[in-house]
């Protein structure tokens, strides 16, 4: 089947199924057949973390800055109780998450003190690259005086590129980011 790319807006996750697969990429997005969901017990870490996606918007959607590592820890607490019940074992997994995000609250508040504002959260961006419309949902933009800072928030496993596996290289997230956000600026 030929197809061209040019035709459809890209987005990274396209891209990432094509490299990675292109039959599934042929049912996904060109037949658009909806895959079967079988349980899996990673599904809960899976809603922990949109979970946590979700409580991050909603603290930097409406506060463009924090100077409190316990603030921060508490507007997160507050928005992921909210979204989930007492005595589940999703809200235990909540629990052992706040506990894992000190240190990104940390950081987060020694941001901020440098001068780093949130400007944008869930921004959808368009743009073009070499012929192909391109887009992306960037979690976060953030800026400092002139520059600008893409956060991707990640709780899952992060795999980083060494010259060794650079050929094998399927997710392009952060380069369509900098694209993006390169075109608007």
């Amino acid at each position: 089947l030929e197809y061209d790319f040019s035709k459809t807006v890209l987005s990274s996750t396209k891209l990432k199924t094509y490299l990675e697969c292109k039959r599934k990429y042929y049912f996904k997005y060109i037949k658009m057949i909806k895959e079967a969901k079988i349980p899996k017990e990673e599904e809960d870490e899976k809603i922990v973390g949109s979970l946590l996606h979700e409580a991050l918007k909603d603290v930097f959607g409406f506060k463009h800055s924090v100077f409190s590592e316990r603030e921060l820890l508490d507007l997160l607490k507050n928005r992921l109780y909210e979204k989930t019940k007492e005595g589940s074992l999703l809200r235990l997994k909540v629990d052992i998450w706040l506990k894992k995000l000190t240190k990104f609250a940390q950081n987060e508040i020694s941001r901020f003190e440098k001068g780093y504002r949130v400007i944008a959260v869930e921004k959808e961006m368009f743009g073009s690259f070499e012929g192909c419309r391109i887009k992306g949902n960037i979690d976060r933009i953030d800026q400092k005086e002139d520059k600008l800072s893409v956060i991707d928030y990640k709780s899952g496993k992060i795999n980083f590129l060494t010259q060794k596996s650079i050929e094998k290289a399927v997710d392009f997230q952060l380069e369509f980011y900098y694209l993006l956000v390169s075109q608007k600026t």
